[in-house]
């Protein structure tokens, strides 16, 4: 018996260890479920860059985008707690729209919502700052109604009481304003140096009116 014993494990040893693990069944069901594991994986990684590679080419490439990193205020310093750097897709980012951070000492030139993607036209750099000036202006209560950061062009309205030809005198005397702030009975604005002296005048000889964009 003993014999008989020692010579069938002899021959089961010499069968090749790879038809041993096929013809045992609890190893073939381990490794048939390893493979359809393996082959579920691949296809989920698989579906998973197909979708993003068709989204790739659905939206393009991405470039850096500007934005604001909280609400701002006219005036508010454009620094590195102001604003943040985010990508977008091309198709999707304003062409005006800044891709690094502006030069420092740069404001914000009117209000800006958090995550408002940032153009230069927003923004107030330091050599515009030094050559802006404020100016009151008075104005009644029929004014265009503004408020900090519009932009708006000065216009002179003279001889209200006695038009000539039946029609009034206007003329434009600031263009781009920005209007810093506004009380009952005056609006402050930062207009180029170089139209102090005609919007002065027109605040004391004139009727002055404000004209926004729609």
């Amino acid at each position: 018996m003993t014999v008989g014993r020692s010579r069938h494990r002899i021959a089961r040893s010499r069968v090749p260890r790879r038809l041993r693990l096929l013809l045992d069944p609890a190893a073939l069901r381990h490794w048939l479920l390893v493979l359809a594991l393996a082959a579920l994986v691949a296809g989920i990684v698989a579906r998973s860059l197909g979708a993003a590679e068709r989204a790739r080419q659905a939206w393009g490439s991405t470039a850096p985008v500007v934005v604001a990193a909280r609400d701002l205020e006219p005036g508010e310093a454009l620094d590195a707690g102001a604003l943040q750097t985010v990508r977008w897709p091309t198709a999707l980012r304003p062409a005006a729209a800044l891709r690094a951070p502006p030069a420092d000492g740069t404001t914000a030139g009117e209000a800006l919502a958090a995550g408002m993607p940032i153009d230069a036209a927003q923004t107030r750099s330091p050599e515009r700052l030094d050559h802006l000036r404020t100016v009151a202006i008075p104005i009644d209560g029929a004014a265009l109604p503004v408020r900090m950061g519009d932009e708006v062009d000065v216009w002179a309205v003279e001889d209200l009481g006695a038009p000539v030809d039946g029609a009034a005198s206007a003329r434009r005397v600031a263009s781009d304003a920005e209007v810093i702030s506004r009380s009952d009975g005056a609006v402050v604005l930062a207009l180029d140096a170089d139209d102090v002296e005609a919007t002065a005048a027109a605040a004391a000889t004139a009727v002055v009116v404000l004209v926004g964009s729609a």
